[in-house]
């Protein structure tokens, strides 16, 4: 009877895991202009939305992904995290570790919102100068943590 209730209890846990996990992917066709929420802890808040930047006088835009951060405390946070990003060719940002992960400090009830010229708050998703990493098709956010 005990082995039964661990493992329902064990299936239960595994279940939310996948079910949270989900919830930070975002495929290419659903990564709009709109913000999406990415994630919400500890009073912070991660939206992600669509965005391109002309840059200097290439012809075409990059395109980026671009995060607003919401910090709804009365103190200051800051936020690690780290995005994979995923191309039929390869991925960015899987392979590297915790010391390069991103880290922001946002003040107390304070709203960031990345753009052209913010590259902390921006993921680079399309670069028109490379041959390789061009066809986005996933991203996701694989760690997150608030101090």
């Amino acid at each position: 009877m005990k082995k039964i209730k661990a493992l329902i209890i064990a299936s239960l846990f595994m279940l939310i895991g996948v079910s949270s996990f989900a919830q930070n992917k975002i495929d290419a066709g659903n990564l709009t202009k709109e913000w999406q929420l990415i994630q919400s802890i500890e009073g912070v808040e991660m939206y992600l939305q669509a965005g391109e930047c002309q840059m200097g006088n290439i012809k075409e835009a990059f395109q980026y992904g671009f995060l607003k951060l919401i910090n709804t405390n009365s103190s200051e946070k800051t936020i690690v995290f780290n995005f994979e990003i995923f191309y039929p060719d390869g991925c960015v940002g899987c392979d590297i570790n915790e010391d390069e992960y991103t880290a922001i400090l946002i003040p107390a009830n304070t709203t960031m919102i990345g753009d052209c010229e913010n590259g902390l708050l921006s993921i680079l998703l399309k670069n028109p100068l490379q041959t390789e990493f061009i066809d986005f098709t996933f991203l996701q956010l694989t760690t997150i943590k608030v101090y």
